[in-house]
């Protein structure tokens, strides 16, 4: 793929899945040719009271426990 003349050329090639359970983030990094491979974005988010790890899918949706959960 070339660049229109004038234009420059993005390095990273994006793609976003919003999917309506987890939503994801994938880049290739346009710079490496035919040797770019597809790269899952890790995203650092909250996975348990206090603990934040990266993951390679973002959940979707947000649970907000009630009065009566355990």
């Amino acid at each position: 793929m070339t660049a229109k003349p004038g234009r420059r050329r993005s390095r990273f090639i994006v793609g976003i899945d919003l999917g309506t359970t987890n939503s994801v983030l994938a880049y290739v990094d346009g710079e490496a040719g035919d040797d770019g491979s597809i790269e899952l974005l890790e995203i650092p988010q909250l996975v348990s009271s206090g603990s934040v790890e990266a993951r390679t899918q973002l959940p979707s949706f947000l649970r907000m426990p009630g009065g009566g959960d355990r």
